[in-house]
């Protein structure tokens, strides 16, 4: 590859959270969708223990609130390169490393700063582990699918859960959206929700607590499945390329409402409105908005009833702007709360198509 790095493209073109996972940074994500892990710039106590790194995958920026460091992509690199951000020399030399690594040209070669830990199996004592681990990259078969349809569905699940009716769902709401509360495996005491691509396909599932006091960094209000390999296929499953109940949606809809999370997608259902999505994160994905454009008519409008709060005011101001050019988009505004907290009557009032 050539050696002119055009910087602004890179940055578009990088991904965080490969960039994070290739560095050895373990993050989670809360209810919102921001991530949050431990700090892995250098200089940061060895010994801290707090989760004061925050990433945002979608705007590729990143902030830890004890140090103080705060950057988008390319910085981070440099920084976990040994460099300095403002030393243009430095972050040519990683700009040109993380393009060739991650867009193109790559090969396995492993960060300064970052152990290295390869399987030898089957490999001569007199290849290091830079060889195996060049040799493995290049003789990779593995194939990536991208929210593929489960082979599967989750049984036993209990729609009769004190939670259902704390919260005031109705059966008839709980089943269409098919939930129920799980007891076995990696949702267990969560509210199992399945998740739908636009041709209905199941290609998912989340597990949302029953107490909102129990949420904390290390346990979300919404658990999101994993990346998993199977017979040489990695099955990855990416929320940010699917609009939750899009598939109950006809197409060409004359007005939609858009929400942030599942709970309040079922809230606004229930209160008459079937014609809801949830994006499942604190702001939508360039994805997301290209298919709320497509699912409404050109006539169409787009309702926007996000969060009271400054998340989901963003949300609201992102979705405005990638679909208001588009669209006719009005933001129902909440000054508190999530839209769950309004009672079906106050929702009515918000919501009543003037027609």
């Amino acid at each position: 590859m050539g050696t002119w790095i055009d910087f602004k493209q890179l940055r578009e073109q990088l991904d965080l959270g490969d960039v994070l996972r290739h560095y050895g940074v373990q993050l989670k994500a809360n209810a919102a969708g921001q991530h949050h892990g431990r700090c892995p710039l250098p200089g940061h106590p060895k010994d801290n223990t707090s989760l004061s790194f925050s990433a945002n995958l979608r705007k590729k920026i990143w902030r830890c609130f004890s140090c103080g460091g705060s950057g988008n992509v390319l910085d981070l690199g440099v920084l976990l390169e040994g460099g300095n951000p403002k030393n243009p020399d430095d972050v040519r030399r990683v700009a040109i490393l993380l393009r060739d690594r991650f867009l193109g040209g790559y090969k396995a070669v492993a960060p300064s700063n970052v152990k290295t830990v390869v399987k030898r199996k089957n490999v001569p004592d007199n290849v290091t582990p830079r060889e195996a681990m060049e040799k493995s990259a290049t003789n990779s078969t593995t194939k990536e699918l991208v929210n593929a349809p489960l082979d599967f569905a989750l049984k036993n699940l209990s729609n009769e859960h004190a939670y259902f009716r704390k919260h005031g769902f109705l059966p008839a709401t709980i089943e269409h959206f098919g939930l129920g509360y799980c007891t076995k495996g990696m949702f267990a005491g969560r509210i199992a929700i399945p998740i739908h691509n636009r041709e209905g396909q199941l290609v998912g599932y989340t597990g949302k607590l029953t107490d909102e006091f129990e949420v904390t960094a290390e346990q979300p209000e919404y658990l999101w499945p994993g990346t998993r390999k199977h017979n040489g296929v990695k099955y990855v499953f990416d929320r940010s390329q699917i609009l939750y109940h899009a598939h109950c949606i006809e197409q060409d809809a004359t007005d939609l409402v858009v929400v942030q999370s599942p709970e309040s997608a079922w809230w606004v259902w229930q209160a008459g409105f079937p014609y809801v999505v949830a994006i499942m994160a604190e702001a939508p994905s360039p994805a997301q908005s290209a298919l709320i454009v497509q699912m409404v008519r050109r006539t169409g409008r787009v309702w926007t009833l996000t969060d009271g709060n400054k998340a989901g005011d963003r949300c609201a101001h992102d979705i405005l702007e990638d679909v208001g050019t588009k669209r006719f988009c009005s933001w129902l505004r909440l000054t508190s709360g999530r839209p769950e907290d309004r009672t079906p009557e106050e929702l009515a009032a918000m919501l009543e198509w003037k027609v």
